[in-house]
């Protein structure tokens, strides 16, 4: 669910920047480099490098892919 703290973007997190401009199939590969929690704990902003620049924006406007079960 969207809403619990399992599904919150963590640092190293690899996702897909959405971009209103642009078709899904053009929209940039990143991984998410800093996550800034507000005062109530809660991941609402991040920092997240592509191949050619780093971005800080809401969450969101990321698709997280699957990530490691092992940890």
């Amino acid at each position: 669910m969207w809403w619990k703290s399992d599904a919150a973007p963590r640092v190293g997190d690899l996702c897909v920047i959405c971009g209103e401009h642009t078709p899904p199939g053009r929209w940039p590969l990143a991984h998410v480099t800093a996550i800034h929690p507000g005062d109530d704990g809660e991941v609402r902003v991040v920092t997240a490098r592509t191949a050619t620049t780093t971005l800080k924006g809401p969450v969101a406007k990321l698709v997280l892919l699957s990530r490691d079960t092992d940890d």
